[in-house]
């Protein structure tokens, strides 16, 4: 009997192609979380995708917030969807940065994987635009204040003029088709979104797994692993079953953190998994606060001494109206760029981030401010002196440059040794 099952399973294998599929391989000791994180992101991805689709079929653009408030009162499915969806954002956001930051530390963005990279980066600012839209179409009090807070940004940062023209974009003139423009953004976003993983993936393909640094030793060469290895996993099934693995482990891990943060209840509107529906006991302790991760943005719009300054606006007349546009730069095109030239400095002879200073600085520098201003954001929404703001952008400077250099002496010491 077992041997008729097991030419049944060759027999399926042989015709269904499974064993010919064009996908790489990687050795066995590959297959662990640190070099599978980007799974994690797909994961979240795929589900946003699949609860994404049911909750657009019960998405009523004219009432979002009252069609969603009766929905979550009469289905009793509809708060898991829902809630679901919301946590699987934050973990493909999150997840996201683990698998940037991991692929900096072991030089996974050096020649000849610097498109790979950018692509990354443009599909991971990508995501923060769909979500922000995503969350936008709830048409709740923290919806209507992102939304408010959107077309101040852009208001405040490109004139009169072109800023109600790009806010009409984005929100729609109209309020009785707002959400529907928000919605459809929503969905062209994550579309958009799905063609940029599918090109991440396919140059992933294309270059093969970066090896592990305790092979390489942090050298640049090789680039790839060789696959003629002794030690290589087939990609059917070992690769696929841990791609399931970690898939379902996602999406059971959405669910569970849903329903701990529905017991929890109230802690803080960033971390609270439900609508705040205007009428209700939370929507009295919410704030003006776009979702968690534009808290940044939304700081550094309230320190009013990074504007564009008054005396320069009586110098060049066409600046009026631009006050916030240096602010709306540094929030949402310098991030990108400062990502994105990673691979282009980092001129070490190895891929060990204290042998790449400048970059490992730069992104530290990055990572540093962003959850400095994220939490910033969080706790207070008053508006601070320019002593207060430099000594919180000048502390990790102070504090990074002197430890890497520390840390470059020690690691140059060990490898003498």
């Amino acid at each position: 009997m077992s041997l008729q099952i097991r030419r049944l399973y060759e027999w399926l294998i042989d015709r269904l192609g499974l064993n010919r599929l064009p996908f790489r391989s990687v050795p066995y000791s590959y297959v662990t979380l640190e070099f599978w994180l980007g799974a994690i992101v797909a994961a979240s991805f795929i589900w946003l995708g699949i609860s994404g689709l049911l909750l657009l079929l019960y998405y009523d653009y004219v009432n979002p917030a009252e069609t969603n408030r009766r929905l979550l009162e009469s289905k009793p499915f509809f708060k898991p969807l829902l809630t679901s969806h919301l946590i699987a954002a934050n973990i493909m956001i999150l997840g996201a940065v683990a698998h940037m930051l991991r692929n900096f530390l072991v030089g996974a963005y050096k020649r000849p994987r610097e498109i790979l990279w950018i692509i990354g980066v443009l599909a991971g600012f990508m995501a923060l635009q769909t979500a922000f839209f995503g969350y936008s179409a709830i048409g709740d009090k923290i919806a209507v204040e992102a939304i408010n807070i959107g077309i101040g940004f852009v208001s405040s940062s490109f004139g009169e003029y072109t800023g109600k023209i790009l806010a009409s974009i984005a929100f729609d003139v109209s309020e009785s088709t707002r959400y529907l423009r928000i919605i459809a953004l929503h969905i062209i976003f994550a579309f958009t979104l799905g063609l940029l993983f599918i090109l991440h993936f396919l140059l992933f393909e294309a270059h093969g797994i970066h090896p592990s640094p305790k092979e390489t030793k942090w050298r640049n060469e090789p680039t790839t692993v060789d696959e003629k290895r002794s030690d290589m996993a087939p990609w059917f099934p070992v690769n696929l079953t841990y791609i399931l693995v970690i898939t379902f482990g996602v999406w059971g891990m959405i669910f569970i953190l849903s329903a701990i943060l529905q017991s929890i209840g109230w802690i803080h509107q960033l971390l609270y998994p439900l609508p705040i529906f205007e009428g209700t006991d939370v929507a009295e302790k919410a704030r003006p606060m776009p979702p968690w991760f534009l808290v940044y943005a939304f700081k550094l719009f309230q320190l009013s001494f990074l504007y564009t300054p008054a005396s320069l606006q009586e110098i060049i007349p066409a600046l009026e109206g631009f006050r916030a546009l240096p602010v709306f730069i540094a929030s949402f095109i310098v991030p990108p760029l400062i990502l994105t030239v990673i691979p282009f400095i980092a001129r070490g002879r190895t891929t060990h981030p204290l042998d790449n200073m400048l970059a490992t600085f730069i992104l530290g520098l990055f990572l540093t401010y962003m959850v400095q201003l994220t939490v910033w954001g969080a706790i207070t929404l008053s508006f601070h002196s320019v002593l207060t703001a430099l000594t919180v952008f000048i502390t990790p400077i102070l504090v990074l440059i002197p430890g890497l250099r520390l840390l470059r002496v020690a690691w140059l010491d060990m490898n003498i040794k």
